[in-house]
């Protein structure tokens, strides 16, 4: 059994002065999670205090100057459970400026800290997900420890086109990646998907928007991701160079709306550990197009029903490391809004 338990609060003194808005706060938070579990039985958590001064100034810029002190609670956690070194002092710097007000703001981060990987949030990342995935090579649960990050963007509106145009730069010292693994039990070929942790450098770009009208809605989101400084030892898949999720929609005085959407990844590079003979093969996942379209029509406020189609271009999709959806698919359902 699992018991998740958060707590977040903002303490602090705020002042007006004629040159603008002085804050001084002190951001609090703490996550804890305990397990009771034959082999897996203990409390881990992290705690983080953030000190920091906000600056406003004219409505145009705002200046969040901060650091993250951070750090892990863990009991006598058994081996192969939340043992990622913290790194205890973190940046936690924001700056936005208005360079044109309502349509165009520049906005930069720094930042890092931890981040646990309780069992329930791992689920919910891989539903097929359970106590065997660590295969006796990486922790079953453990922290991503971010060590430090940078974004730089430009986010605005042009009419009712919205748009986050951002790039940047994340060091992680320890970060979930998905694994394969080969056993051979009775001189047969097994394959495992499993979860690891290792450290790896990212340069990465990205793309937000937003066109909404009254009967038309196109919105989407693009990434690329380059990934470095990786280690082959670490028998784990990378993330894929460029992913996306793009969707369009039409709608009929609000009552029947139609649309068409496409989730998308390039392929996905590592290495798959041959546990019994302690060797490690070169590895791709391949990438997928999921072109799905999608129907809904509304009964009343409360009701509607809607049915979709998906992985319309019948590939081979693997969100998850050998659970393969392949051919199209059919789906029905009602929504309630109450």
């Amino acid at each position: 059994e699992e018991h998740v338990f958060g707590v977040e609060a903002v303490l602090g003194q705020v002042m007006h002065k004629e040159e603008g808005t002085h804050k001084v706060l002190f951001d609090v938070g703490m996550d804890l999670a305990a397990y009771g579990h034959p082999e897996y039985s203990t409390v881990a958590g992290e705690f983080h205090i953030v000190p920091h001064y906000v600056f406003q100034y004219n409505s145009r810029l705002m200046a969040d100057v901060g650091v993250r002190l951070a750090k892990v609670m863990r009991s006598d956690s058994p081996e192969g459970i939340f043992g990622a070194k913290e790194q205890v002092v973190y940046p936690d710097v924001t700056v936005t400026f208005d360079a044109v007000p309502q349509y165009l703001r520049v906005y930069t981060h720094v930042g890092g800290g931890n981040k646990m990987n309780t069992y329930s949030s791992v689920l919910e990342r891989n539903h097929h997900f359970d106590l065997e995935f660590g295969r006796g090579l990486w922790p079953l649960m453990d922290f991503d420890v971010e060590r430090v990050s940078a974004v730089l963007g430009f986010k605005g509106r042009v009419g009712k086109f919205a748009y986050d145009l951002h790039g940047g730069y994340a060091n992680y010292v320890n970060a979930l990646l998905d694994a394969v693994v080969i056993g051979r039990p009775f001189e047969s070929v097994e394959y495992m998907p499993g979860f690891g942790y290792a450290s790896y450098q990212k340069a990465f770009a990205g793309f937000d928007w937003n066109w909404n009208t009254e009967s038309l809605k196109f919105d989407g989101t693009l990434e690329y991701a380059h990934i470095f400084g990786m280690k082959e030892s670490s028998g784990l898949f990378a993330p894929a160079a460029f992913t996306g999720d793009v969707a369009f929609e039409y709608n009929w005085s609000r009552r029947i709306y139609a649309g068409i959407d496409c989730q998308f990844s390039t392929a996905r590079h590592g290495l798959v550990a041959d546990v019994p003979r302690a060797e490690l093969f070169d590895a791709k996942i391949p990438g997928y197009a999921d072109l799905g379209v999608y129907f809904e029509y509304s009964c009343n406020r409360v009701l509607s029903v809607w049915a979709r189609g998906g992985n319309l271009l019948n590939m081979t999709i693997q969100r998850n490391p050998l659970f393969a959806e392949k051919g199209a698919s059919a789906t029905v359902g009602i929504c309630l809004n109450l």
